[in-house]
């Protein structure tokens, strides 16, 4: 209890800086668990944060729908190095000959290779993922499959359709039977027809105007987006999630199986982190830690977990601050519970030459970042247009420095982005073919000259 209590004023204080309405945290260790909660629903209720309150987890879902297919595969029913044709012999993707080859392990290590960060609403009904996912001839091939790695949330929600298929079900119906009732879940749900039954936390988004918190109002999400980020739980539920992959709960996977999902499977472009299956897998300073973060329309949450130390902690924010609280207040819980520190990166010299050749305007088709060489190397400024926000103009973000750590890599140096890291990847002549921040990739040219670019 003194490291909850200590943690509250810590959590105060990071609300008020980041505008943040309502926080829960879930701490979870060989010995017991911890709840901290703070704040607020919603602004207009000011009904207060509990521990049973349900949050859109966003893609802390991944991690859920990769818990799927390795029971299926424990079942027989499933095989992670079978090829997706194998299941969907009618699947169509922009490069038909990648899709002749990609794996369910390329999709839950986010190697397939295709632009996953199409959004398209195909309703609510019991066919919404399958007629999604019929749709995949219109995405562009990026790489060849296992040879990058890229954040694809397209390729988890290929996944959970083929989990779904295998088990004879829906993916929702799946995840219910094979995850949240053995588990006793009961505040956990992939629809906000079932939650909203119980405590629902409403999302907030920060004014253009001013920065303020308000009211996110479309809290609906497409249902064929369920298995990349379409779980609402509570904080204790996801700490009962946690505690299954740190080896405390029974009846799902069997030791082996969660021990491979926490292995790494495919480097990612940041310093000493790598992907398992359905993991983030990170080398810090002190230890490994594996886990996930979350994203949706005025919600973020971060679930971390220390498998040799038995340990968890889950931040879940009903704020598009959030992220950064959640960053602050799991790296407070880590230094503080286990000694834990994020890796310190190195400072490389950038030549005037080397900045310039790097500066440019990236496209990616909800965003683009303008690169421009600077007296101290290297500027940068992201504007973004939300695929799941009502706010449909486009949102140019303050100019921000970038400090070169070597690799071909640099990292954000403030902002709302700081401490995120950029990669340049080159082509055999030194020229950029692609700019990756937050997991995606940017192209210097035209997206619509893509192979299969049909993304409008």
């Amino acid at each position: 209890m003194a490291l909850a209590n200590e943690l509250s004023s810590v959590v105060r204080a990071s609300m008020e800086r980041h505008g943040v309405p309502g926080v829960a945290i879930g701490i979870t260790s060989p010995e017991r668990r911890e709840v901290v909660c703070h704040g607020v629903t919603a602004l207009d209720t000011y009904f207060p944060v509990g521990a049973d309150t349900i949050f859109q987890v966003g893609s802390v879902s991944k991690p859920f729908a990769a818990t799927l297919v390795m029971a299926l595969i424990e079942a027989g029913q499933l095989d992670l190095d079978a090829t997706v044709m194998s299941y969907l012999p009618e699947f169509r993707l922009g490069s038909q000959v990648a899709a002749q080859q990609i794996t369910l392990r390329h999709l839950l290590t986010h190697q397939a290779g295709f632009w996953g960060d199409w959004f398209d609403d195909f309703g609510l009904a019991d066919d919404a993922t399958e007629r999604f996912c019929a749709e995949y001839w219109r995405l562009p091939q990026l790489f060849d499959p296992g040879t990058m790695w890229a954040y694809n949330n397209c390729g988890y929600i290929l996944a959970g359709h083929i989990a779904a298929k295998a088990a004879g079900t829906t993916f929702e119906a799946a995840i219910k039977q094979y995850i949240l009732d053995p588990l006793d879940m009961d505040h956990t749900f992939l629809s906000a027809a079932d939650a909203i039954a119980y405590p629902v936390a409403v999302g907030h988004t920060n004014s253009p105007g001013t920065g303020a918190a308000e009211i996110a109002r479309q809290f609906l999400r497409p249902r064929a987006r369920n298995p990349a980020g379409g779980v609402l739980a509570s904080v204790e539920d996801i700490l009962t999630f946690a505690e299954l992959h740190l080896g405390r709960r029974s009846g799902v996977l069997s030791e082996s199986a969660i021990e491979s999902m926490q292995q790494p499977q495919a480097e990612t472009y940041e310093f000493g982190a790598s992907w398992g299956l359905g993991f983030k897998v990170q080398q810090a300073d002190g230890g490994v830690v594996v886990g996930h973060g979350g994203a949706t329309n005025g919600f973020r949450a971060a679930l971390e977990l220390v498998p040799e130390r038995g340990f968890g902690v889950a931040v879940l924010t009903n704020s598009d601050s959030g992220g950064r609280l959640a960053t602050e207040v799991v790296d407070w819980v880590l230094e503080h519970a286990l000694g834990i520190r994020p890796t310190a990166l190195p400072t490389v010299e950038l030549t005037p030459a080397e900045a310039e050749a790097l500066s440019g305007t990236y496209r990616h088709p909800y965003a683009s970042v303008e690169v421009a060489a600077s007296d101290t190397g290297l500027t940068g400024r992201l504007t973004t247009h939300s695929p799941y926000s009502e706010n449909s103009e486009p949102q140019t973000g303050e100019q921000f420095g970038l400090r070169y750590v070597g690799d071909d890599r640099h990292v954000i140096t403030s902002g709302e982005l700081e401490q995120m890291q950029v990669k340049f990847w080159k082509n055999g002549d030194g020229t950029v073919r692609f700019l990756q921040a937050g997991g995606r990739l940017y192209i210097p040219g035209d997206w619509n000259e893509l192979e299969g670019a049909t993304t409008a």
